[in-house]
């Protein structure tokens, strides 16, 4: 179950929906799954930083430019 909620906090589905897809209330999912939402989160954020940091180093342009949109959000 664990795995799921990280899987789909990374993929960026929102918490009220997987309290749906998990069958609980988004209050019970906040309280025994909180490390789970925040390392779904934190896992994908890396995921994708070393994907653009791999393309950037390959010549990809348009990676670079998405990487500094990013940091100045």
């Amino acid at each position: 179950m664990r795995e799921r909620v990280r899987y789909l906090a990374g993929v960026g589905v929102p918490q009220d929906d997987i309290a749906k897809i998990i069958c609980c209330a988004p209050k019970t999912l906040r309280k025994r799954f909180p490390d789970d939402l925040d390392r779904g989160v934190a896992e994908a954020n890396a995921t994708m930083c070393g994907y653009l940091f791999a393309a950037a180093k390959g010549g990809n342009f348009g990676s670079r430019l998405y990487g500094q949109d990013e940091d100045h959000r």
